[in-house]
């Protein structure tokens, strides 16, 4: 993370591990969206300060074990649209991406459509409840 960068935008986790869509609902409620992310320094902001809180531990839904790590949603999707052209929540310009490799594929299911920063800091296309 650049030592330089100032968020000019506001973050929080969910109370609770949720879907993309009640993700994006609680953005909502709370006057916001889901993270818009511009630049590799405001990705690296987002994944140093919420990617592993070792404070709060939440029970992972694909396995059902109590971890401290987890993947975070991003507002970024192609759900209605051609697939793998994905838009910002808020409609504004995508100048920065970070896939990982692979990335996105729309998955087996070919349902993947909506982004995510992995636990590695780069972003993968998965399912509505990931």
């Amino acid at each position: 993370m650049s030592s330089s960068y100032i968020p000019t935008s506001t973050y929080k986790l969910t109370p609770n591990p949720t879907t993309w869509s009640l993700a994006q609902d609680y953005a909502l409620s709370q006057g916001g969206t889901l993270a818009i992310i511009n630049s590799q320094e405001e990705n690296d902001y987002i994944f140093n300060t919420f990617i592993d809180l070792d404070n709060i531990l939440y029970t992972n839904p694909q396995n059902g074990n109590q971890e401290t790590t987890r993947n975070l949603w991003i507002g970024y999707s192609d759900e209605g649209r051609v697939k793998n052209d994905f838009v910002w929540v808020d409609g504004s310009p995508s100048v920065y991406e970070n896939w990982a490799l692979n990335e996105p594929n729309n998955g087996s299911q070919n349902d993947e459509h909506h982004a995510l920063i992995k636990t590695d800091g780069k972003w993968n296309d998965v399912n509505e409840t990931f």
